[in-house]
């Protein structure tokens, strides 16, 4: 696979929709930096009890020894649930994840999907990944494809988990749904509804329904890392601006826990 070390001059163009996103990005982050604003928005997605979810995550971590991550495109799992399956790799669980489509469709770059992988080989050594599978699906064409299903059974009975990791069905932010994102949430319950009796425990990350914090404290530098692996999707605000988007998003969802950055889990099964 060709490994692009530098982005073309096209990388820095943006459509109509790519500014607009800019421009949110760009104020949330302005907005957010006020040392109040994280509480605030993390009441809108704060668990029943932060330390018993704190607890949960804690028990999540070190409990699951076959991981099976599943995710729509490169960058999803390093920026929603980098630094929990840092800490399952730190804890000695196997991780394999699957990214299943190649992202083609996420900016206007030539051979954006060669690039999206070799991007994701780069996060995935820095975050420990002992597996990482392709299933070169159509970018944004979850919903009407018939072979996510069988995809994802495939990569499930091949590492018979006990923990697998998806997009939450219900999306992150109302109104402002990435619909391979919510079918890949979707499609997974049905395959996990199959698959009762292997016994695999089903999570959901990227979630405003957590039950489960897992703390990120000590691994936060290095989903960073993984997160700047993905060159060519930094492309909404200044390179050096992202690290400071991922620390948001821990402070946001540790806002209320005895902790500085955490990262939110719905556990379903």
């Amino acid at each position: 696979m060709q490994v692009e070390t530098s982005l073309p001059e096209q990388a820095t163009r943006h459509t109509a929709g790519g500014a607009v996103l800019k421009s949110v990005y760009t104020a949330t982050l302005r907005g957010l930096r006020n040392p109040v604003a994280p509480r605030l928005f993390g009441l809108l997605a704060r668990p029943g009890s932060s330390r018993a979810a704190l607890a949960a995550g804690e028990w999540l971590v070190r409990r699951h020894r076959r991981v099976l991550a599943l995710s729509a495109h490169a960058d999803d799992l390093e920026f929603f649930c980098g630094g929990t399956l840092r800490r399952l790799h730190e804890a000695g669980a196997h991780v394999t994840a699957v990214i299943l489509s190649d992202g083609e469709k996420g900016g206007n770059l030539r051979n954006l999907g060669d690039i999206r992988l070799s991007e994701e080989g780069r996060a995935a050594a820095v975050l420990g990944y002992d597996r990482l599978l392709f299933g070169h699906l159509p970018d944004y064409g979850f919903p009407q494809d018939p072979r996510l299903a069988p995809t994802i059974e495939r990569a499930w009975d091949e590492v018979r988990p006990d923990l697998v990791l998806a997009f939450d069905p219900r999306g992150l932010e109302p109104g402002f749904v990435n619909k391979d994102h919510t079918t890949l949430g979707r499609v997974t319950i049905k395959v996990a509804r199959r698959r009762l009796a292997g016994g695999a425990r089903v999570c959901f990350y990227a979630t405003r329904h957590p039950n489960v914090l897992v703390n990120i404290d000590a691994v936060e530098a290095t989903k960073e890392r993984a997160v700047l692996s993905h060159r060519s999707q930094l492309r909404f605000l200044p390179v050096g601006d992202y690290p400071n988007l991922t620390r948001l998003y821990g402070r946001i969802f540790a806002a209320w826990a005895p902790c500085r950055y955490a990262e939110p889990i719905y556990r379903l099964l």
